[in-house]
């Protein structure tokens, strides 16, 4: 057996024993527990290597992305912010707006009820069971759709 392979079995042996029987071992916990089997292994690395196997990326000017984030007003990409000018809580629509944006939408799902029915005629007639199927399903799931939103509709309508 080389040096490497009695490293490299010592560094299993200490690591194995660490996280036997965690299965619930995160990202994070599992990178210190790497480099805590290591020690104790008689094993060391170096600050970039240390980097590599990290799970949190350290940047070019050694910090990380939490510490770049936490000293500046940028945020991530998908970070939910709070927006505070928004005095009430949207559970709905409930504006002339919207009321307007959703009969466009039932406009909308009406004239694909429309589009989808007739080309589901015009594969039936063609013999296109398969085409007819898909189509005639799409029709039902539009008007379906359709009917939804004038529900709605009628629904805001009757609370004003």
């Amino acid at each position: 057996m080389t040096s490497n392979e009695e490293m490299a079995e010592k560094l299993a042996e200490k690591f194995y024993g660490l996280i036997e029987g965690d299965v619930s071992v995160s990202g994070g916990e599992l990178a210190k527990l790497f480099v805590t089997a290591l020690d104790q292994a008689g094993l060391a690395l170096s600050e970039k290597a240390k980097a590599y196997i990290s799970f949190e990326p350290v940047l070019p000017n050694g910090k990380t992305l939490a510490d770049m984030f936490a000293s500046s007003d940028r945020k991530p990409l998908g970070t939910v912010i709070d927006d505070e000018d928004d005095e009430e809580e949207d559970d709905g629509p409930d504006d002339a707006g919207e009321l307007d944006e959703l009969e466009h939408m039932r406009d909308v799902a009406d004239m694909a009820y429309a589009a989808l029915s007739d080309l589901a005629l015009h594969c039936h007639n063609r013999r296109e069971d398969v085409a007819w199927g898909i189509a005639s399903s799409a029709a039902k799931d539009a008007h379906v759709l359709a009917t939804f939103v004038g529900d709605w509709i009628e629904d805001m309508e009757d609370e004003d």
